[in-house]
């Protein structure tokens, strides 16, 4: 499990929408639908109800959203305590958190990783 695909589900529960989700996040909504499958395949479970009114969470989809959330908020709180960034690169973003704030830096994908 990466811990960017628990930001992204946590997202579009937020938003109840795959389109919405994946142009906040600078993807495509197929590669977002992809991820959202992969993840309900690993865990066995489905985690959105998929409805005309948008996405909503079933029952394991809020155990596992909780999680997340969990989860998210634990390295958040590492970051802040330890003072270190945590640094994601696409093609387009050099996505990074820095003690808790998000911030987007153009950059590149062959500066990733320098």
């Amino acid at each position: 499990m990466n811990l960017k695909y628990m930001e992204y589900l946590v997202d579009i529960n937020t938003t109840h929408s795959l389109s919405l989700s994946a142009e906040r996040l600078f993807m495509t909504q197929q590669a977002l639908s992809r991820i959202v499958k992969s993840v309900e395949s690993e865990y066995q479970i489905v985690i959105f109800h998929r409805l005309p009114q948008g996405l909503f969470l079933t029952e394991d989809g809020k155990k596992f959203l909780n999680f997340a959330q969990q989860t998210l908020l634990a390295q958040k709180m590492f970051l802040q305590q330890t003072g270190k960034t945590h640094c994601i690169c696409s093609s387009l973003l050099l996505y990074c958190l820095f003690a808790g704030s998000r911030v987007h830096l153009h950059a590149p994908a062959s500066r990733c990783g320098d």
